[in-house]
C-alpha cells in the first residue's frame, strides 16, 4: 500500500472523497445528484493541489515536479489508447453508431493517427479519446501551477508579494471576460477555465495560511450541505464551464461544496480509515480508468437486455434501466482501477525483490 501523507491527511481523504463524487457524478444516478457534485468536485482538487503550493519552490523546480506527477501519466496513459484505438473499434468501444468524435467513430490506418499526435501529446485534448475523458484536468492543473509559479517567481526576483494577490483577486474576473469573448491560446486552450483553476488553485493556498482559523463543526457542515441542496432545486446542469454571467456565483458555490468536503474530512480523520487514504493516494487511476471499467457494467446491461454489441459505445453510461446498475457503475468505476493498480504494484514489488535477490 502507498504510504499515506499524515501531515495533511485531511486533504486526502478530501482527495478521495472529490474522486469518489466524480465517478458518482458520471454513473449519473440521477438529476439531482449530478448537478449536487458538480458545484464543486473539479474545483476541490484545483483547491487540494494549491493547499501544498509553497512559495519557496523554484519554478524550474516545480516544472520538473509537474512534469513527473502530471504530464508523464498522462503521456502513458493516453500513449496506451491511442495504441488500443483499433481494438477497442473491434469491441465497440468506439462505433459509428453512438460514436461523439471522429476519433471514436472511425477504424483508423497509420495517416488518420498522425494528426492526432499533436492534439493528443503536445496539446494535451486526451479527452478526445472519450475513455479517458477525465483528462481534461491534467492539462489545467498542469498550466495553472506552471502559470502561478511563473508568477511567484517574478515575485521573488522583484521582492514583493502583490503579484500573487493580483492574480488571486483578478483571477474570476478575467475568467469572465475570456469566457464572455472566447479567448484562447494555442496549446494552452482556452484561458477562461484556466483563469477558473486559478482562483480555486490560490483558494486552497490561501485556505491552508489561515486553516486554523476555520471552524469545522456539524452544524457548518450541515449548514453547507442544505445551502447546496437548496442551489441544486434552483440552477440545473452547474459546471465549471457554466455560461459568463454565472461563473461568479459558481465560485462561491464551489467554496461552500469544498468547506462541506473538508469539513467532513476532518471528522473521517479522526477515524482512521486507511482505504480513504488509499483511495485518495490513486485519484489518477480512477480518473484514468473509470470510463473503461464503466463497459463492464455496460457488457451487463447489454447482456440482460439483448441489445447491439454497439451499446458499448455509449458514453459515459447506458441510460434509462434499473437504478441498481447505477450503484453497480459506480462501483465499478472504483474499484476496479483500485484492484489494477494494487495488483500492479504487488507485481512490480515482487519483480523487485526478485531481482534485488539476484
Amino acid at each position: 500500500m502507498t504510504k499515506v501523507n499524515y501531515n495533511a491527511n485531511h486533504i486526502t481523504i478530501a482527495k478521495a472523497l472529490g474522486i469518489i463524487l466524480m465517478v458518482i457524478g458520471h454513473a449519473r444516478i440521477n438529476r439531482y445528484s449530478h448537478d449536487f457534485i458538480y458545484l464543486f468536485h473539479m474545483p476541490l482538487f484545483f483547491f487540494c493541489s494549491g493547499y501544498y503550493f509553497k512559495k519557496e519552490d523554484t519554478f524550474i523546480s516545480v516544472v520538473k515536479k509537474r512534469f513527473k506527477k502530471l504530464y508523464l501519466p498522462y503521456f502513458k496513459w493516453t500513449l496506451a489508447v491511442f495504441l488500443l484505438h483499433n481494438i477497442f473499434y473491434d469491441f465497440h468501444i468506439y462505433n459509428k453508431l453512438f460514436g461523439t468524435t471522429y476519433y471514436s467513430q472511425n477504424y483508423f490506418n497509420f495517416k488518420d493517427f498522425c494528426p492526432y499526435i499533436y492534439r493528443f501529446f503536445i496539446s494535451m485534448s486526451g479527452e478526445e479519446t472519450r475513455v479517458l475523458g477525465g483528462f481534461w484536468f491534467i492539462k489545467i492543473l498542469l498550466w495553472v501551477s506552471i502559470i502561478t509559479t511563473f508568477f511567484r517567481s517574478i515575485e521573488r526576483k522583484i521582492s514583493t508579494t502583490i503579484i500573487l494577490k493580483f492574480l488571486f483577486y483578478t483571477s474570476i474576473p478575467f475568467a469572465i471576460i475570456c469566457r464572455k469573448l472566447n479567448l484562447w491560446i494555442p496549446i494552452i486552450g482556452s484561458l477562461d477555465i484556466i483563469f477558473m483553476g486559478i482562483a480555486f488553485y490560490l483558494s486552497g493556498f490561501h485556505w491552508r495560511r489561515y486553516e486554523d482559523k476555520i471552524t469545522y463543526n456539524k452544524y457548518n457542515i450541515l449548514l453547507a450541505f442544505i445551502c447546496l441542496g437548496i442551489i441544486t432545486y434552483v440552477w440545473v446542469d452547474p459546471s465549471m464551464f457554466c455560461k459568463y454571467n454565472l461563473i461568479i456565483y459558481y465560485y462561491i458555490c464551489a467554496l461552500i461544496g469544498i468547506f462541506l468536503c473538508l469539513g467532513i474530512s476532518h471528522l473521517l480523520n479522526n477515524l482512521q480509515i486507511s482505504q480513504l487514504y488509499y483511495i485518495g493516494n490513486h485519484t489518477f487511476t480512477i480518473l484514468a480508468l473509470h470510463f473503461l471499467s464503466f463497459k463492464l457494467i455496460s457488457l451487463w446491461i447489454i447482456h440482460n437486455n439483448k441489445l447491439s454489441w454497439d451499446y458499448l459505445g455509449i458514453f459515459p453510461v447506458i441510460e434509462g434501466y434499473n437504478v441498481f446498475y447505477y450503484i453497480a457503475y459506480t462501483l465499478s468505476g472504483i474499484f476496479v482501477p483500485l484492484v489494477i493498480s494494487w495488483s500492479y504494484e504487488r507485481v512490480k514489488k515482487l519483480i523487485q525483490h526478485r531481482m534485488n535477490r539476484t
